[in-house]
C-alpha cells in the first residue's frame, strides 16, 4: 500500500515539480498539495495522509509555526524538506514536533525511500 503524502511547499514551481516526481513512484501517493499552512491543516483532516512533507528554508520561523500546528492536529509525522538546516532551526523544529528533515538536494529514489521509511517508523501501532 502506498504511503499517502500531504505536500506543503510555498514555492509553486517546487511544489509542482516535487508532486510530479513523487507521482512517478508507486510507493507513494499524493494525498494533497498546497503552499499554505492553514490549507494544509484543512487538507490534513480531509485526506488523512500518512506523512506531511513540509518545505522550509533553513531558518524559517513560519515553517516552525506550520510544523507545530500540523503536528498538534494529528499524529501524522511532519518531515521538513529543506535546502539547509542550522542547529538552532532543527532544535526549534523538533520542539515543534518535526519527525525528521530531508535535504532538497536528495534524489527522487532516496526521497521516496526515506518517506516510506519515516512513515513506517512513525506509523501508529495496532
Amino acid at each position: 500500500m502506498a504511503v499517502r503524502v500531504l505536500l506543503v511547499e510555498g514555492n509553486e514551481a517546487t511544489r509542482v515539480a516535487l508532486a510530479r516526481q513523487l507521482g512517478k513512484d508507486d510507493r507513494v501517493a499524493l494525498a494533497g498539495a498546497t503552499g499554505v499552512a492553514e490549507e494544509a491543516a484543512r487538507l490534513l483532516g480531509q485526506t488523512q495522509p500518512d506523512l506531511v512533507l513540509l518545505g522550509a528554508r533553513g531558518s524559517d520561523e513560519r515553517a516552525v509555526y506550520a510544523c507545530r500546528m500540523l503536528s498538534r492536529l494529528s499524529g501524522v509525522p511532519v518531515v521538513l524538506f529543506v535546502s539547509f538546516v542550522t542547529p538552532e532551526f532543527w532544535t526549534a523544529a523538533q520542539a515543534a514536533g518535526a519527525a525528521d528533515y530531508l535535504l532538497k538536494e536528495i534524489d527522487t529514489e532516496r526521497l521516496v525511500s526515506e518517506i516510506v521509511r519515516l512513515a513506517e517508523q512513525h506509523a501508529p501501532t495496532q
